[in-house]
């Protein structure tokens, strides 16, 4: 995460933070199949984004999706 992202979160700003995740989203979409925001900070801010076509994974659901798929074995 990069310093300014953290340091609005320390500073309670979650707008900010979620407008650079946001903008981070946009510059990666250009050039990945698809994105993975791994820390829950970050998996919140898609709250507030309008998703595109590239699919966007984040850490808290994909650990969510293993751990029923192993209770379900």
């Amino acid at each position: 995460m990069s310093s300014k992202r953290f340091q609005a979160l320390q500073k309670g700003n979650q707008t900010e933070h979620n407008e650079l995740i946001h903008a981070e989203i946009n510059r990666l979409s250009n050039s990945c199949d698809v994105i993975l925001l791994a820390q829950y900070s970050m998996a919140r801010a898609l709250d507030t984004y309008e998703r595109g076509e590239i699919p966007i994974l984040t850490g808290p659901e994909v650990s969510a999706n293993a751990i029923v798929a192993l209770a379900g074995e």
